[in-house]
């Protein structure tokens, strides 16, 4: 008897480990293994070439901009993927539905300010101007912006040099102001749109008010789902869930307007529309209510492990741009996990002024219709199928064993 009570200590002890040696792991993974190897590959960059180009005398037509662009799109230059764009107007309305990081854009009069440097005039330096689309990514379109920029230092020094070589075959004398005047032939202007504000966290304002909204959400779908569960006797009824639902909306309001009170008011977070940040709020809200319900009232409480897991593993690649995660994360978490597309809907509201937000709206829309229709079909199951309701009994006595 007494070597029974000792092997079930052995195997109790070996369970304890082993169940800490799992949960070590599903969250290392969690935490670590989704980003842990990401890096920049490919990061969507426009090119807008509107150089004319010039003619020199006895040498024809050039156009140095479109020798630029033929280099880029012939080499590659990591961590860049160049696409070419015909206006500076259509590159900014592609940057505004977030297809590119930043943009370079060469002048009409590129060419010509490079070839008439002759005239020692700084007014006559070609200009090259890179846009930043920083509140798509701060992190993502400050590396692109810095590649782009180190690309234009070394078509500074050739062009340099260039026009060094040129004006030395004609001997022409130059002071020191024209020397200094020279260096540097191109200037290089920047300027960002969609501008990531202060008190911001960097542009992760959105990815915050998603883990808040989800987990604050996420207490209220609990704390609801055991009220019902003692309540109606574990049965599911038609009343539960109007109870359920109701009670839902009420919670989400309250969820919305406290975190909206305290980011406004107490962290002093800037919001360009305070109606269109907290309407998000309450629909961003809702929709994760409706999830998270919909789990639980099919899983009973072993749903609430499942969205804890979703949660964790889903945060850590949402500050993350996708063009940093590998293939495997990108296509089976990032692709459909619903953080997301409440992350870029709170990043439209931020830094887009809600541009082309209904994409977003749409996606965790539909998300929350079929949440909503799996909630009301669950108390016709319980109808159709009397004995149903062993389905949460037991996944209910597996947590309590526990």
């Amino acid at each position: 008897m007494l070597s029974i009570k000792k092997d079930m200590k052995i195997y109790y002890a070996l369970g304890t480990f082993l169940i800490l040696t799992l949960i070590v792991f599903i969250f290392t993974m969690a935490f670590m293994g989704t980003t842990i190897n990401a890096s920049p590959k490919e990061l969507p960059v426009a090119i807008v070439i509107q150089d004319e180009g010039t003619t020199i005398p006895g040498k024809g037509e050039i156009n140095l901009s479109k020798q630029i662009k033929k280099d880029l799109l012939k080499t590659e230059i990591a961590p860049l993927k160049w696409h070419v764009v015909n206006t500076k107007e259509k590159a900014i309305e592609r940057m505004n539905n977030k297809k590119f990081y930043a943009a370079l854009i060469l002048p009409k009069d590129f060419t010509n300010n490079i070839v008439s440097m002759q005239n020692l005039k700084a007014s006559d330096k070609a200009k090259a101007e890179i846009i930043i689309n920083q509140g798509m990514n701060y992190s993502a379109s400050t590396l692109a912006a810095n590649a782009i920029d180190k690309i234009l230092i070394k078509i500074n020094s050739q062009m340099e040099e260039a026009v060094y070589q040129n004006l030395s075959k004609s001997n022409q004398s130059l002071t020191a102001l024209q020397i200094k005047n020279l260096r540097n032939p191109i200037y290089v202007q920047k300027q960002i749109i969609n501008k990531v504000s202060s008190n911001s966290a960097n542009g992760n304002s959105p990815v915050l008010f998603t883990q808040t909204v989800w987990f604050t959400s996420f207490v209220a779908s609990m704390l609801l789902f055991l009220m019902l569960r003692r309540e109606f006797e574990k049965v599911y009824s038609f009343k539960r869930i109007f109870v359920q639902i109701t009670a839902g909306c009420v919670s989400c309001l309250i969820i919305a307007t406290t975190i909206l009170v305290i980011g406004k008011y107490v962290l002093d977070i800037n919001f360009p529309s305070t109606n269109e940040t907290f309407l998000f709020l309450i629909f961003a809200t809702l929709v994760f209510f409706l999830l998270q319900n919909a789990i639980l009232n099919w899983f009973g409480l072993v749903g609430a492990p499942i969205l804890l897991l979703l949660f964790f593993f889903s945060v850590p690649v949402l500050s993350i741009a996708p063009e940093f995660l590998s293939s495997n994360v990108h296509t089976l978490l990032y692709s459909w996990t619903p953080f997301r597309f409440a992350m870029e809907g709170f990043n439209n509201t931020f830094f887009y002024h809600s541009y082309s937000i209904k994409t977003y709206e749409s996606t965790l829309a539909y998300v929350g219709i079929v949440s909503l229709i799996f909630i009301l079909i669950r108390p016709t199951i319980s109808l159709l199928l009397p004995n149903s309701k062993k389905l949460n009994q037991e996944s209910d006595a597996i947590i309590s064993s526990q």
